[in-house]
């Protein structure tokens, strides 16, 4: 009973202590009406980078999505920062919380499905298209990119490696460390074990994958 209480206490500090970031964050994205109910909630120690693009909440209610805030057994809130760079788009569809210490560049579309969840000191860099389906969760340090960030030319001044984008099914988790490049596509009901590296593309559901390259350790396992 202490122990919830004491963790009801520091949630509640925490969001005075980030309420101004969270009206900045509402009130610049949301009609009034809607910015009104807070459905954004940012930690103080998120840094606004850039708040040039778009974002578009499907649900509105008071707390439904939160950056920068939350605990992990492996990150400390303390020392940890997230950044928010938005000049491109990004849509919550739903709950989203977004952990302490993430980094987001967006340039291009970013999609969180209802009950998504991004582990802390993560790193998002959107240039085409990332989407996260329902109910998906990834573990802390994991890496999402769908861009090399540098072009790549060939000898006619083509550029070789464009951008690709990503997508995550429903009930999709994601172990730590892990890395997703781009062009990746994951499909429903899918467990990919710490320190993979993602790409291609893998949709035999109710399984786990693993490695470098990619593939399937066990079958006919779900995750509650």
């Amino acid at each position: 009973m202490r122990i919830k209480t004491k963790n009801k206490i520091i949630e509640n500090w925490r969001f005075l202590l980030g309420l101004p970031k969270s009206i900045i964050i509402n009130f610049r994205y949301l009609k009034f009406k809607d910015a009104i109910k807070l459905p954004i909630l940012v930690s103080h120690k998120t840094k606004l980078k850039n708040l040039r693009g778009k974002i578009t909440v499907e649900k509105v209610k008071f707390g439904i999505i939160k950056i920068g805030l939350g605990n992990s057994q492996a990150i400390d809130y303390k020392n940890n920062r997230a950044i928010l760079d938005n000049q491109g788009e990004i849509i919550f569809k739903g709950n989203c919380k977004i952990t302490s210490g993430t980094k987001m560049s967006i340039l291009g579309k970013l999609v969180f499905g209802n009950n998504s969840n991004i582990g802390g000191n993560s790193v998002i860099i959107c240039h085409k298209k990332i989407v996260f389906g329902d109910s998906f969760l990834s573990s802390w340090e994991t890496q999402f990119m769908d861009t090399d960030q540098h072009n790549i030319y060939n000898m006619q001044n083509e550029v070789v490696n464009p951008d690709k984008e990503i997508y995550f099914g429903d009930n999709v988790w994601i172990g730590c460390r892990c890395t997703t490049m781009k062009g990746s596509y994951i499909g429903n009901n899918i467990i990919v074990g710490s320190n993979s590296t993602i790409t291609g593309r893998h949709t035999q559901e109710y399984t786990v994958l693993a490695g470098n390259p990619l593939k399937i350790l066990i079958k006919d396992v779900f995750r509650i």
